[in-house]
């Protein structure tokens, strides 16, 4: 169950980026675009921390 958990939130992490990235990109949005990839960037350690997991 938890393995299920870590892969919904490797997902969601990548689709919230790029989606997220590639929205405000395209509304021409640009310093909302230095916000997004800063959360990006903030949130890479949890991420990496969850495909650990994942792949263990």
């Amino acid at each position: 169950m938890k393995q299920f958990f870590y892969f919904i939130m490797l997902c969601l992490y990548i689709l919230g980026t790029i989606g997220g990235l590639g929205w405000v990109l395209y509304s021409q949005g640009y310093v909302i675009a230095v916000g997004v990839v800063t959360v990006a960037v903030m949130a890479w350690p949890k991420v990496r921390e969850y495909y650990n997991k994942l792949t263990e």
